[in-house]
């Protein structure tokens, strides 16, 4: 296993370097904020994506890459860190994870077309790149808004009761990562990640109800927006809970269909089971 650069070390960016650690290699990320980039055992670059220095820097002697996009939805500095990881990257292969399933239309919230326009460019380019989709993440129900509700009985989410999601994972994420870098193979391709098991609202809330049950009930997106704001900033939040305005309206299946990476990449999905497992799930 060789050095990974690491481009987006927040919660998802640390599953995938835990994942490829796990396995025996070793991880160098770049980060905006110096606390965030000193984790054990990680070669540490500070620097944005937006300065093609930093990001040539963070690429010397890479031949293993990831990216997860900031959150950042302005159209040109999107296209700016595409670029500036375009023009650094002399890779064996380049994973990016779009963190999100992109709807197949450009007329969307710009946290799904700045996504969309991203993977079409890498794709596009000289850089060899496979593209991970994933849908929602079950982590999200950890989210300290989703945890008060579940103490009075009630898994609020900003969907609608009878969408269906086949949910996804940062465990998922972080060894689909793994497994697609080793495959430089399907470069050119772009893979959807979610479990085997498509569950619309009433059946995730009955899916964690252990030995008290739980019911179902839609979030408003605007008070999901407020609850957000504090945590990423106020635009930041308007443009993730559009997304959750946007889809039901316009593309209620976006969620709904079974992952194929299991078998391209020979990493099952992370069952709803696995997941409370593997994050010791309990009633608050």
């Amino acid at each position: 296993m060789s050095h990974c650069l690491v481009l987006g070390a927040g919660a998802q960016g640390t599953a995938i370097a835990a994942s490829w650690r796990g396995a025996g290699g070793t991880v160098r990320t770049l980060s905006r904020r110096p606390a965030t980039a000193d984790r054990d055992g990680w070669e540490a670059h500070v620097g944005d994506l937006t300065e093609p220095a930093a990001v040539r820097a963070a690429f010397a002697g890479i031949r293993h890459a990831v990216l997860t996009l900031p959150l950042e939805f302005d159209p040109a500095v999107v296209s700016r860190i595409i670029d500036n990881v375009i023009d650094a990257a002399e890779v064996e292969l380049l994973v990016y994870n779009t963190a999100n399933r992109l709807p197949d239309t450009m007329d969307a919230p710009a946290a799904f077309t700045t996504r969309r326009r991203a993977a079409e460019a890498l794709l596009a380019s000289r850089v060899p790149t496979v593209v991970l989709r994933p849908s929602i993440y079950l982590d999200n129900l950890l989210a300290p808004r989703v945890r008060r509700f579940l103490e009075q009985g009630v898994l609020r989410y900003p969907l609608p009761a009878d969408i269906v999601v086949t949910w996804s994972s940062l465990f998922e994420l972080g060894e689909a990562t793994t497994a697609a870098l080793r495959r430089p193979d399907l470069a050119g391709t772009a893979w959807d990640l979610g479990s085997t098991a498509t569950l619309d609202g009433p059946g995730l809330a009955a899916a964690l109800s252990a030995t008290t049950s739980i019911r179902y009930e839609p979030d408003d997106p605007t008070q999901f927006e407020s609850s957000l704001a504090p945590w990423i900033g106020a635009r930041n939040a308007v443009a993730v809970a559009d997304t959750y305005r946007w889809v039901p309206e316009h593309r209620p299946g976006l969620y709904s269909n079974a992952s194929a990476s299991a078998v391209a990449l020979g990493v099952p999905p992370t069952g709803i089971g696995d997941w409370l497992s593997r994050v010791n799930w309990g009633r608050p």
